[in-house]
Parts: C-alpha cells; structure tokens; sequence
C-alpha cells in the first residue's frame, strides 16, 4: 500500500475549544535560551571547519559548502555558459543523487550567484533549479538554536522484550553503530543488525574523549529496540562523529542501505537557501524502492530551533516529519520547548529518552569532563523519531498490516496542538 504524500502531509488546523487555546499557549518560538556550553562547541567545531560557509541573515539561515553549486542535469548546460559569461571560472564535479555539481576554482559568495541564476529577469526560458549544496546536521543541534548534550545515567536500563517489530528492518542514516555496541549491550543489539567497517562511528578525538554527537546513531537504535524489540536496523553513517554532513553524504548514505528496510529513519536536517526543498535529497528518497508501492516508510526529525521553519528532508511531500512531546505533571504530553512546528509537520511523540550508550568523556570547557559507562538520558526531536517508528512497528506486528498502512493510521490521530501533527501514543 503506497502512502500518498497527500495522506501524510495534512495540514494541520487549530483544533476547536481549550485543546486550541493551550496549543497556542504552549507553542515555542520567541523566547530561545541562551546558548549553553554544548551548543557553543558545536559553533566552534563549524567555524573552524574551511569546508563549512554561513549564511548567518536571521529567519533564512543555512550553512553550505564553499566553492561548489548543485544543478539540475537539464539545466547545467546554460548555467554553465551564464557563469562563464560572467567571469566565474568553473568545471563540473562529480555528480550524485540525479543532480550536476558545479565547482569553482576560488571562492565566490554562493548566495549571490544562486539570487542570480534564480533571478527571472535574467533568462528567456524558464529559470534553473540551482541551489547551494548544503550541510546537513544531526539534531540536537542546528543554526544557535537548542541543542542537549546527552546526561550520563549511573544506572542501566533494562531492555524491553517481546516480538514487535518482529521480520521489519529500518535503516538508520546518521552517525554509525558503535563499535562496541553489542559487545557492551548484549540484550539490546545482539542478533539486532549487521555493520560493514564503513558502519562503524569513530566516537573518540583522542584517548577517550568523545566527539559532540558520537553516539547519537547508537542511542537512536537504542530507542528504537527499547520501543520495538525485536526489529532489526540497518546502520550507515550519514554524520561525522561531531554531527556534520551535507547532502552528498545523507544520499550516499541512503543509497548504502539494505533494499528491503521498511522504514528509514533521519535524525538529521538541514535549513536551505530561500527555504527551497532540497532536490538532491527529494532524489535520493525517491530512489529507495524502484516502485512507490514499496517503497519505505521515511521518518525524519522536525528539528530543534522552536520554529515553524521548514527543516529538510522533514518537510518533503511524503516524508513523516515528527516534532517533539514532553510530560508535563498537570498537563500530560505536550509540546516541547525546542521542537519545530508548522503544517509540515505530521506527528509528535516524546523527544526525552533513556537508553544504551556508548563509554568515553565529553569535556566542556572550563567544567569537570561528564562521564559515560554506557547509559544515557538525551532529549530532541532526533529520538522522537525512532519512538514513532517503533510505535508504526507495533501496529504492524498487532494488525498485520504494511508499514505504510501504519503510518497513514498515526498520522490521522489526534491532533491536539496546532503545528505538531498527530500524537503518537
């Protein structure tokens, strides 16, 4: 059974009565902490980073890679023979996920020349898709906005156990599986996925010091197994252990993954130039199955900046986007403070988490190093994800029906607050 992107990307409306009034109440957006050591490191990793720019104009940022523009095949052509005619000295790169990689020989302002060959006035037929090829990141952090480092738990937590998720297989593009994963989590991972060296998430800047987001693909397997488990994953490393891709390294990663994965799982995201959907992603999901009928059930993160921005892939046509829940002691399950929002947005479920973690040390600057030894509690909209696949898998282990079918059915729950989809139980 296909999904049709018109079935998952409702638009949500304000529901009638208090459940309305609340929702606007609890709605985040304006008041934006300040940020806290973990995401000034991360601030600090991308500055220092010669392959990351920003386009730092507040309401329509993103960060991209320097010297090289993405086109569509159909249009390379005449982008090319523009640039030339302006000056620009270019050859083209190679090519990924059905689109032309233009390179530049030095640095150029890529914003500029993207306004430009967007520009209407500036051609006869109709005017190219082009766009910067963007870096993608894995949430909890994106562009100054809210972003946890993992806590240490002292204590274990136990595995769930029965047979949801039984014979499902999702794929997990993100920073890789740890390597010690299931020689540390036996009763979580064993038997529970199969990682080629290419899989494996490098964790460590020396000695045991971890990097910001090692880890975030295991823990995110972690909730997976403790909602659902026994379903297996497939795990590709779409993320450094800092967190930082870019469009290239999402599609590569896509492309890696089993072919008979029924889910597909994507705690990552990106802002683009001028809030265009990015054609290099769309690509590349589109290319999971030969056939939309079955095709996998895609999942990704709305994002962490309490915004109504749309984040990409989440808010592509066909793609689940989950924002995030917290429990509140008086008012149940509501929004959190950091989770986008808007009509893109198809679910919400609990973004706060504990579960199987890697060892090693983070080191905030200037305060004693936080220790690991395994278990971790972490907060976001990247592990809100994984919980609303597990939540698809147990209605398809209960009912036996499709992954699609599934989630069609949580996509139609209640929606209690405007902008955060259907609440997943």
């Amino acid at each position: 059974m296909r999904i049709e992107p018109g079935r998952l990307r409702r638009r949500t409306v304000f529901a009638a009565g208090g459940a309305a009034a609340l929702g606007a109440l609890l709605r985040p957006g304006r008041a934006i902490a300040a940020p806290g050591w973990y995401e000034q490191a991360f601030q600090s990793v991308v500055a220092a980073d010669p392959n990351i720019r920003a386009h730092l104009t507040p309401g329509q940022e993103f960060w991209y890679r320097p010297r090289q523009l993405l086109v569509a095949p159909a249009d390379l052509g005449r982008v090319m023979a523009r640039l030339t005619n302006l000056g620009y000295v270019v050859a083209t790169g190679a090519p990924f996920a059905g689109v032309a990689r233009v390179m530049f020989r030095v640095d150029v302002d890529i914003k500029a020349i993207v306004d430009d060959l967007r520009n209407r006035a500036n051609w006869a037929a109709s005017v190219p898709v082009v766009q910067p090829h963007h870096v993608v990141v894995g949430y909890p952090n994106i562009m100054g906005n809210p972003g946890d480092a993992p806590a240490s738990l002292a204590v274990s937590v136990a595995p769930a156990t029965g047979s949801t998720g039984s014979g499902q297989l999702v794929g997990i593009c993100d920073t890789g599986i740890w390597a010690d994963a299931t020689k540390r989590h036996p009763l979580w991972f064993a038997g529970s996925y199969a990682a080629a060296p290419a899989d494996i998430d490098e964790l460590y800047q020396g000695n045991s010091t971890l990097a910001l987001q090692a880890g975030h693909g295991t823990f995110i397997a972690g909730v997976l197994r403790r909602t659902a488990p026994s379903i297996m994953f497939d795990p590709a490393v779409a993320l450094t252990p800092h967190g930082i891709g870019d469009e290239a390294s999402v599609a590569a990663a896509l492309a890696s993954l089993n072919p008979t994965v029924s889910y597909v799982n994507l705690s990552l995201g990106c802002y683009t130039m001028g809030n265009v959907p990015s054609l290099p992603l769309a690509n590349a999901i589109a290319s999971l199955a030969p056939t939309p009928s079955v095709a996998p059930v895609v999942v990704a993160a709305a994002g962490n900046a309490g915004s109504a921005r749309p984040t990409w892939p989440a808010a592509l046509p066909g793609v689940v986007a989950v924002a995030a829940l917290r429990t509140d002691a008086l008012l149940g399950q509501v929004p959190t403070e950091y989770s986008n929002f808007g009509p893109w947005v198809d679910l919400c479920a609990i973004g706060g988490h504990q579960g199987p973690y890697v060892t090693g040390l983070l080191a905030p600057p200037d305060q004693k190093p936080l220790s690991f030894d395994g278990f971790a509690t972490w907060h976001g909209t990247s592990f809100a994800v994984p919980y609303a696949i597990g939540r698809m898998a147990k209605l398809v282990t209960n009912l036996g029906i499709s992954p699609q079918a599934a989630a069609a059915s949580l996509c139609v729950g209640p929606k209690p607050y405007a902008g955060y989809g259907a609440i997943v139980p």
